[in-house]
């Protein structure tokens, strides 16, 4: 970390065993796929669609990765 920062992406269970633990981007996949499923429902049958932007927080999971600055 010293030297260069590396961030992942999706909070994998091996981001927070490995050396240095791995800062990461977090998702809530279920939040994502229930939101999914029901917008997936609600078009089923509809001929006229329309697209939609959906905006879910994510959350920056700081670790050993990356630089702590002071």
């Amino acid at each position: 970390p010293e030297d260069i920062s590396i961030i992942g992406f999706d909070d994998i269970d091996f981001c927070e065993y490995s050396t240095p633990s791995l800062t990461t981007i977090k998702r809530p996949m279920k939040k994502i796929s229930m939101l999914g499923c029901e917008k997936l429902l609600k078009l089923l049958g509809k001929k006229d669609l329309q697209g939609e932007k959906i905006y879910i927080k994510t959350e920056l999971c700081i670790r050993e990765s990356v630089r702590k600055i002071n």
